[in-house]
């Protein structure tokens, strides 16, 4: 019996060993493994919260991240600071695997009071006045009583009036009659005067078929700063082989383009300066030029 009792004993012993093993390890495990110290946290703009890699290995660095910037930021050691509302994942690389904590950033919060006026009355005034010879000047005043009511929600008060209206309507005749003065504010315009320069005419001598020059001559301009001139082969002058600006009134043109051409045309611009600006005249008729026979 007493062998039996031994037997039993080891084996029950034996038995609770090996159940207690499983419960121990995983308890071991648990402790050991690598974490964050928080998966998800809440926080208003402006606060900041640490977060740790528990059980790191030793000798492995830790590289902090944020999905996005704006939301909220992490620094090397771990400190998350919220910026505005909005969501965002800090992620902590230890050596080669990855561990993320999920961070929603809220609004402050904020106390709204809105202030009753004084002695809790608030007074509306309407009046409405007629421009007659007898004049009535009706006066309304509505005196509105406050009670405020206050209620907390979400760490915010908030002030509700409830109003009870009372109305008096008096009736005044003024003494005196108000006048009113119409000012009128018309914009006298104003006139500019174009400063124009007159046109002018030009002539030019019979040339040779051959030639490549042509002596012109335009009708003096008083005051006349300078000429400018345009010899084309088409009277709407598309096609110009030859042009100059001359001060006196009688010059020669000269260009190889005026060689052999059988129609030929020119037309003169007069340039005046009035009050420190140059002014040009509008083109003149195109004039033919002559060929010797």
């Amino acid at each position: 019996m007493n062998k039996m009792k031994r037997i039993l004993t080891i084996v029950l012993t034996l038995a609770l060993i090996v159940t207690m093993m499983p419960m121990n390890l995983t308890n071991v495990n648990a402790k050991s493994t690598t974490r964050l110290s928080s998966k998800k946290i809440v926080l208003q703009v402006g606060k900041t919260k640490k977060l740790k890699v528990k059980n790191k290995p030793a000798g492995v660095k830790v590289v902090w991240k944020s999905s996005k910037k704006k939301v909220a930021t992490v620094s090397k050691k771990g400190k998350v600071k919220a910026k505005k509302p909005g969501k965002t994942t800090i992620t902590a690389k230890v050596g080669k695997k990855k561990y993320k904590c999920k961070v929603i950033v809220k609004r402050k919060n904020s106390i709204k009071v809105t202030k009753p006026s004084d002695n809790n009355n608030s007074v509306i005034n309407q009046v409405t006045t007629k421009s007659e010879p007898s004049q009535i000047v009706t006066t309304k005043a509505e005196v509105k009583t406050t009670k405020t009511e206050t209620t907390k929600k979400n760490d915010s008060t908030t002030v509700k009036p409830t109003v009870a209206p009372t109305t008096v309507a008096p009736t005044a005749k003024p003494t005196v009659a108000p006048t009113t003065k119409a000012i009128s504010t018309t914009a006298v315009p104003t006139t500019v005067k174009k400063t124009t320069v007159k046109k002018t005419t030009v002539k030019a001598t019979a040339k040779k078929l051959s030639s490549n020059k042509v002596k012109l001559s335009v009708k003096k301009v008083a005051g006349a700063s300078k000429y400018a001139v345009q010899i084309s082969t088409t009277k709407n002058f598309k096609k110009v082989v030859a042009k100059k600006t001359s001060k006196k009134a009688v010059f020669t043109v000269k260009s190889k383009k005026l060689k052999g051409k059988k129609k030929l045309y020119v037309r003169v611009k007069v340039y005046k300066k009035v009050n420190g600006k140059t002014v040009a005249s509008q083109w003149s008729k195109a004039t033919k030029i002559r060929l010797k026979k």
